[in-house]
This record gives C-alpha cells, structure tokens and sequence, in this order.
C-alpha cells in the first residue's frame, strides 16, 4: 500500500501567527516582496532574446489585452502597436527595466504563494525556520490541499544545477506554463528544502492581509513533530492541541552516531 503523500511546514512556537497552522489550520499565502531569497518570483522575461516576430507578436498581445481602456482614452490602436515595436527595437534593455518593475510589483501584490517542503528531518530548515529546533514541523495531506479549490497552482520547485534564468520571453509570459516557470524556480543552493509551492493569483484586486489567510478543515492535517530543543511547556501545548483534533504528533531525536533526525510517536490517547 503507498503511503499518502504528506508537505510540511517549519515553525517557531513564539506567537498565535506561528501557532495558527496548528491552533486554528490556517495557513498562509505570502508575497514575493516578503521572500528571504531575492531571486524568488523574479525571473524576468528576456526583451533581448526575442525575434521580430516575437516583438511582433507581444506588441499585438499587449494591443488585444488592454483595446478597450485604450479606445475609451481615445488612443489609436495602430499608433500604439507601432509605438511598442519600435521601441523594443530601439532599446530594449530600458523596456524591459520598466516592464519588469511594473511586473515585479504586480506579482507582490496580485500573487500568494504557500510554501512547504517534502521532508521534516532537514536539520537546516529546523534550524532557519522552527526557532534552531525549539519549534515544530506540520504536515498536510498532499492529496487534500491539491484537489481543494484555494489554491490556482501546485508542484515541486525546479531548481536548475547552473545559474542561469530559464528563458522566458515576453510573447509567451502570459501563458500558464510561463507563470508556472516563473514561481516555480529557484537557485539551485535551495535544492536541500525540496520544496513543493501553491500558488493563487488574484485580479483585478490586490490581495488584502486578510485574505492572504486560509483557513483549512482540521482533517488536512496529517502530523505534527515537536523539534529536537523544545522546551517542556511548548511540547506539552502542541500535545494537548494533537489530542483535542486527534493528530499523531512525534517527538524529533538523534540517531546515535550520526548527523540524522530520527523521530518517535508519541501516545496521547488518554
């Protein structure tokens, strides 16, 4: 029998927002602009790159995509399509600053992404993100969070074994699989985090704080670990919350000898 796939989550154990994923299955859909990593969400698409049917053929998409605000300003849609092709053609490099800063600031606003991780025994990511191993792990059933309807997108990141941005350009960027390359790769130092994304775009509107939270049914939670460092009284809270929505919980240890994290279950039944 296969066991069901589960991602997990690294937290501290130092306030309610840490807490919520556990205390009330909430979870959370951040902005690019709150990443530790600069590079995330920040591929941008190449303006250089791109062939005269390309600039072509982006011109026409941009012209399609925003004809009528153009027509109520009175604009000439051909006086504008030209205006886009040139200049491309006369400076690319300026165009496509200004066409990332726009974008990039789109994505803050108009993107949440969940990040989670296939493993729970990463001794660096207890380290980054459970508070040096006094926090604790959650897991959620794969299964459950992908056939819900919170989320737009989901998978595993790519991360490429050399430095370059996968080759984006503009006429292909609004395309879904272009999105799905631009949230879903990152540098190749991350590999060890074995991440695994949603994604959810909202538009026209901006994202406001409290909508970036979502609230999930407590059966979507799988498992809970209790970091290796944590104090009595942290380990006996998330036992007792464990208890009241009947979660296995685990108790993170050594293995002698070895640089590992082993764990073990932990009864709280009675």
């Amino acid at each position: 029998m296969i066991e069901p796939e589960i991602l997990y989550k690294y937290r501290s154990w130092n306030s309610d927002i840490q807490k919520s994923p556990l205390t009330q299955s909430e979870l959370y859909l951040s902005s690019p602009m709150d990443f530790n990593d600069p590079f995330d969400c920040r591929i941008p698409s190449n303006f250089k790159a791109m062939t005269q049917e390309d600039i072509e053929e982006y011109a026409g998409i941009i012209i399609k995509n925003h004809s009528k605000i153009m027509i109520e300003l009175g604009w000439d849609l051909n006086e504008e399509y030209r205006y886009i092709v040139d200049r491309i053609n006369e400076d690319s490099e300026s165009f496509q600053n200004e066409f990332q800063e726009r974008t990039f600031d789109g994505y803050d606003k108009h993107l949440g992404v969940l990040s989670l991780s296939k493993r729970w025994d990463s001794i660096l990511m207890w380290s980054h993100y459970a508070d040096y191993h006094k926090g604790y792990c959650i897991g959620f059933h794969k299964e459950m969070l992908t056939s819900s309807d919170f989320f737009g997108a989901g998978g595993p990141v790519i991360y490429p074994d050399n430095s370059s941005f996968p080759e984006i350009t503009p006429a292909i960027e609004f395309k879904a699989e272009s999105q799905f390359i631009i949230t879903h790769h990152k540098a190749f130092d991350w590999k060890y985090e074995e991440e695994y994304r949603f994604t959810k775009l909202q538009y026209p509107k901006p994202f406001e704080k409290s909508e970036r939270i979502i609230k999930v049914p407590d059966n979507f939670i799988a498992e809970v670990l209790i970091g290796l460092k944590a104090e009595a009284s942290v380990e006996k809270e998330i036992i007792d919350f464990c208890k009241l929505k009947k979660i296995p919980v685990f108790k993170l240890a050594h293995e002698p000898l070895k640089f590992k994290l082993v764990r073990n279950k932990i009864n709280h039944k009675n």
